[in-house]
């Protein structure tokens, strides 16, 4: 039986959040992963070469780009198996994608078959929307991604940033539902306003459809842009897995981004 790591992480970010290239292109070199699920890249065709050089990767992006230079949020897998097939989730819903300022804001989720020690491994990549999205339309957007990957056959491997941020009542709250814009009918769940944090609820739909959680669901994800400050504790970013085994996993320092790289070891 052999090995092989994962690396999910969310490296650029937009307007305060954004993320020095440089210091993530070091990172990515100095870890040498197998598979890099990578979350609002900003593509230029000269990053995405620099990090298909890093490892020799085979890469795959979102279908319907129409040119990799001008998109923002875009969701890439970098793997140095072969990619026996790749696709993307489309999310149909007209509320799925809003324009503000200029910017799309929408859910992404690129997938790809690998072949792996003679197997086939299935493997998401995902960044859920943020700006004036809710518990419940979230979790709409995740029973998608989760239903399609129940059709796959053998290992299956669902990570990325699903920007879980809506904490329990309180202030906390009150800021980042004022802060994102997010619609008070939104927090309710079967007609009944949900009071706990979102991370929980996100959970319990992950395990009634018989995936796993590996990453601790109290492991803060998310730093204060270019610091180390973990305001509000927010878990956005998870790995959830079935019909494979994990041995280890790792949330690693801040390094530019602000949020936590997550690496995965994986026996198949």
């Amino acid at each position: 039986m052999k090995d092989f790591n994962v690396l999910s992480w969310n490296i650029m970010g937009q307007g305060i959040t954004i993320s020095t290239y440089d210091k993530i292109l070091k990172k990515l070199n100095d870890l040498r992963v197998d598979i890099l699920c990578l979350q609002e890249l900003f593509p230029s065709r000269k990053r995405v070469e620099q990090i298909q050089k890093l490892g020799n990767y085979h890469m795959v992006r979102e279908k319907n780009l129409i040119t990799i230079d001008k998109i923002y949020n875009a969701c890439f897998i970098f793997s140095k198996y072969p990619i026996i097939d790749s696709g993307e989730i489309e999310f149909k819903d007209p509320a799925a994608v809003r324009k503000i300022k200029k910017i799309v804001d929408t859910n992404r989720c690129t997938w790809t078959d690998i072949k792996f020690n003679g197997d086939k491994v299935r493997i998401y990549n995902c960044h859920l929307k943020l700006i004036q999205t809710g518990i419940a339309e979230r979790l709409k957007f995740m029973n998608l991604i989760l239903n399609h990957a129940k059709k796959a056959s053998g290992p299956v491997i669902i990570c990325g940033d699903m920007n879980t941020v809506i904490p329990a009542v309180g202030l906390a709250r009150k800021i980042i539902q004022k802060f994102h814009n997010i619609p008070d009918q939104d927090q309710y769940i079967n007609g009944e306003y949900y009071q706990k944090d979102e991370r929980y609820i996100f959970e319990k739909l992950v395990e009634s459809l018989t995936f796993k959680n590996i990453t601790d669901t109290k492991q803060t994800t998310w730093a204060f842009p270019h610091t180390s400050f973990e305001i509000f504790k927010l878990k956005l970013d998870w790995f959830f897995i079935k019909n494979i085994q994990h041995k280890s996993i790792q949330f690693l320092p801040y390094t530019s981004s602000d949020h936590r790289p997550i690496l995965v070891n994986f026996s198949a």
